[in-house]
């Protein structure tokens, strides 16, 4: 395999709620690539506690990254490897600080768990989305003083795009070097220690796996993958992503679909060859191969004509039709 270590965004980017979920050929693709020995690493800005099930959902095993890089935990056992939780007198003037926007929610996690002043409409539906339960504790300062014993993952607030973008800007130099601030949606805001972000957990998975950046895929949407896509030997926005993420993407898929540990190279070859055999046989290359097809191809390289044929819309006849 030309990448032995794939790790992707979840929201947006592996899943969408608009589409469905994960599709089933999204879910061969990754499962045939594990079988030939690849690892698949999903890293989210989720609490583990919402990213477990979708994990033990996808049949992965091993590390997962959350909270944007501040936890790294096995799936199985639920043990935490590493955890760079937020100092407790920085995290009470960020709330402070917060009281100068107009905000829909401000959500704190403490202890993996959701803790919020109100239990309001957004907050419901978020809970539901993510499928975890609430903790509802009044005032979320007072909350923190009154517990030094928990450990703080990581404040979200949710808000207008607009007001989203001014409380980026302005926390970013307000508290710069004190705090990791990004956006993993254009209406929100979230904080973490700032020695957390995908990419330095993406860093410690490659030492784990003794893994070189030549040999690493990572797939993103927005802001908070900035620092994924930059840590890959292969940085993947997806059709969806955030103009500035793609800017600095090596790749833009040209769908939404970063399921697919599709090696973009790969692809393009595949399909131009795909063309030249068509317009030969004078035929439209959707009746050479399908995409979906050559995706396949693109991500677990079949190296002989039975892993060839076995691939869903090749066959037998195909494969002798078409070997070189």
């Amino acid at each position: 395999m030309r990448y032995d270590l794939v790790a992707t965004d979840f929201d947006d980017t592996l899943y969408s709620m608009k589409g469905g979920g994960i599709d089933d050929f999204t879910l061969g693709v990754i499962g045939e690539y594990k079988r030939r020995g690849g690892k698949f690493v999903i890293v989210t800005g989720r609490m583990f506690s919402a990213i477990k099930p979708q994990a033990e959902k996808l049949g992965l095993s091993g590390l997962i990254i959350s909270y944007q890089g501040a936890m790294i935990s096995d799936i199985s056992s639920g043990k935490t490897l590493k955890c760079f939780e937020l100092d407790r007198d920085l995290c009470l003037e960020y709330l402070e600080f917060l009281k100068g926007f107009d905000l829909k929610a401000v959500q704190l996690y403490a202890d993996d768990r959701l803790t919020v002043a109100e239990d309001n409409e957004y907050v419901k539906n978020y809970r539901t989305y993510c499928g975890v339960d609430v903790d509802v504790v009044g005032d979320l300062a007072s909350f923190i003083k009154a517990h030094p014993e928990k450990t703080l993952n990581k404040v979200y607030v949710a808000t207008y795009p607009e007001e989203a973008t001014r409380l980026r800007i302005v926390a970013e130099k307000a508290f710069s070097g004190r705090l990791n601030v990004t956006s993993s949606k254009e209406y929100n805001v979230e904080v973490v220690n700032p020695l957390a972000s995908k990419g330095n957990a993406l860093k410690y998975l490659m030492d784990v796996f003794g893994v070189e950046k030549a040999k690493v895929m990572c797939f993103g949407d927005q802001l908070n993958d900035v620092s994924l896509l930059t840590e890959a030997g292969m940085g993947v926005a997806v059709a969806n992503a955030n103009p500035e993420l793609k800017k600095i993407a090596d790749y833009v898929s040209e769908s939404m679909s970063g399921t697919s540990a599709v090696d973009p190279e790969l692809f393009a070859v595949l399909r131009n060859l795909r063309q030249e055999i068509a317009r030969k046989k004078s035929l439209p290359p959707y009746v050479i191969f399908q995409d979906p097809s050559l995706e396949v191809m693109a991500t677990t390289y079949p190296t002989t004509l039975e892993e060839l044929q076995n691939i869903i819309g090749v066959g037998a006849a195909k494969t002798q039709r078409y070997r070189r």
